[in-house]
């Protein structure tokens, strides 16, 4: 047994599964080196597995070329080992830029923010006056109260004939969802599309709401005392569709009869659009710089 991060792991259980994964994520660097031996393509790397082994081995198998690691998902501003094994580590919002930089300040050379990266090539959804489908996507945690929140607005959706839909998470399985009797968003479309296909997206607090907020998709959180919006930016406090325990309909209706006022005009984590602009520029300065380097 060994302890890690407060947990006891019995090691003879995991070693196969160790390895493989190792062959795994080295096989990817090595399979990318011969992959570049052969391009005159440009020569850089991207990795969004950011934080296995993967961007590790990426690395050792390609030491000429400029590699960096992308942040793909929500962060938290916490103290961590070394996370950062390629020439950057950019984060994608200057929220948890700043707190890595901080927290993690032995290790935060390497860091840099590309704002907004991920929405760089979205348009923004026009705005809906009218509320005819809403999408609510799942989280495999604390499902029971996910169910009952999911009963819930499957009888509010049904009253305002309104047309509500699933979209489960990687982790969920139907099998949990299938009771229900709602339609399933196709698991080959990404959520980004999901969240543009709706006029409404509905969660407890996973970054769907960020996403939701960025495209332009009104969007309400339905937090309770298990998921709630501690140190998490995107689901504001003093946002009429942030809701600490389950709504009456009474306020749903509120929301939807006034969308334009508590959502639109809220004017909350909006796309810097001359950010994005300047994005390509800055990546391309950093390759530049690396290739100069070398």
């Amino acid at each position: 047994m060994v302890s890690y991060l407060g947990l006891e792991i019995d090691v003879n259980r995991i070693i196969t599964e160790v390895f493989i994964f190792k062959y795994y994520s080295e096989t990817q660097g090595l399979t990318l080196k011969q992959t570049l031996k052969k391009s005159n393509n440009r020569k850089n790397i991207f990795c969004f597995d950011m934080l296995t082994p993967q961007p590790y081995y990426v690395k050792k198998h390609n030491k000429n070329h400029f590699t960096a690691q992308i942040q793909t998902t929500l962060m938290a501003g916490i103290k961590q080992e070394n996370f950062v094994f390629t020439d950057k580590f950019f984060f994608t919002d200057i929220e948890t830029y700043n707190s890595h930089n901080k927290i993690n300040s032995d290790f935060n050379k390497k860091f840099d923010v590309l704002q907004d990266l991920k929405y760089a090539s979205l348009f923004s959804k026009e705005k809906v006056s009218k509320v005819d489908t809403a999408t609510f996507f799942t989280q495999p945690v604390f499902l029971n109260e996910e169910f009952e929140l999911i009963e819930f607005l499957k009888q509010y959706c049904a009253s305002r004939n309104i047309k509500l839909k699933l979209k489960l998470h990687p982790r969920s399985s139907k099998k949990d969802y299938n009771h229900f009797n709602i339609e399933y968003i196709d698991s080959n479309i990404d959520s980004i599309t999901s969240i543009s296909m709706s006029d409404l997206t509905l969660t407890r607090n996973s970054t769907i709401g960020l996403d939701s907020w960025k495209v332009n998709v009104p969007v309400l959180f339905f937090l309770s005392k298990s998921l709630t919006n501690d140190n998490i930016s995107y689901i504001p406090d003093d946002y009429n569709g942030t809701f600490k325990e389950l709504p009456s309909t009474q306020q749903l209706d509120d929301f939807m009869e006034n969308i334009d006022t508590l959502f639109y005009d809220f004017n909350f984590l909006k796309v810097d659009q001359p950010a994005i602009d300047a994005l390509s520029n800055k990546i391309e300065q950093l390759e530049s710089d690396h290739e100069h380097q070398n």
